[in-house]
């Protein structure tokens, strides 16, 4: 007896995520929130932000009777904070609003059942992309983002390409999973990666002494300085993944994305 093939429930139409979900997906019918669709069995989320993923995700939870079979949760990396970590596993302290949407989203897949894959990536890099990643580009746009001299942070980082193929093949495996490309470039690498993507952009570097002073002046006229002391945190701290756990459960092998930025030539195919 032949089972009608089951759809994905998407949960984010406008997200730049969206087409390489899709796109991973392919082959498989496709409704988004809100659906009525009754062969739904896989749910996949992902939020906007950590101002807005709360309640989205109370939102969806709210209006779903019951979650399907399998539900995927794309969380962050920033639901380990804006401290400085290196190869960070699983099992550390999560906080704020990724926490909290992680835990109403586990709460109701315990209740209704439900298996629960939770992925939580490094900076994502793609088209469209937002985040950490967009305000690097933005501010390489506008030629206000400068390298720091001696700076040499790392972070993790992952294609959207990546992101997408990894939520469908971690379909039925319950945990949480780090996912990143297991290269973490530094910081520099990676600006210049995007500087190159976006049309082999210069960027200058300032002494770590300028960057300070730059810094206080942002924090007080931001339309001075284009540097402030949150902007100098991010862009002078280690934040890296361990990959481990999400490498012995799945066939993940994810492309170098500073190789990617650099050497793919992009056509109207690309997503």
């Amino acid at each position: 007896m032949s089972h009608p093939q089951p759809t994905v429930l998407l949960t984010n139409r406008e997200h730049f995520l969206t087409p390489f979900l899709m796109n991973a997906f392919n082959g498989t019918p496709i409704s988004f929130f809100p659906s009525d669709a009754p062969d739904t069995s896989i749910m996949v989320h992902y939020g906007t932000n950590d101002a807005t993923i709360v309640p989205e995700t109370n939102n969806i939870l709210a209006d779903v009777a019951k979650l399907p079979r399998h539900v995927v949760f794309i969380s962050s990396w920033e639901i380990y904070g804006h401290r400085s970590f290196k190869n960070l596993t699983e099992n550390s302290p999560a906080m704020g609003q990724w926490a909290e949407a992680e835990n109403a989203i586990s709460e109701r897949a315990t209740h209704d059942g439900a298996s629960l894959s939770i992925l939580r990536p490094g900076i994502i890099i793609g088209t469209g992309m937002d985040g950490y990643a967009r305000e690097i580009v933005n501010d390489i746009s506008r030629a206000t983002y400068c390298h720091i001299e001696g700076n040499d942070a790392k972070v993790s980082v992952i294609h959207s390409l990546d992101v997408a193929q990894a939520a469908k093949n971690i379909v039925g495996k319950s945990g949480t999973f780090n996912i990143s490309d297991g290269v973490d470039p530094t910081i520099e690498q990676l600006a210049e990666a995007l500087a190159w993507r976006i049309g082999h952009k210069r960027i200058f570097s300032i002494t770590p002494p300028k960057a300070h002073r730059m810094a206080r002046v942002g924090d007080f006229i931001p339309f001075i300085s284009p540097l402030d002391s949150r902007k100098l945190k991010m862009q002078t701290t280690t934040r890296t993944l361990s990959i481990e756990n999400i490498s012995q459960t799945i066939n993940f092998h994810p492309i170098n994305v500073i190789e990617y930025l650099t050497n793919h030539i992009y056509d109207e195919s690309d997503i």
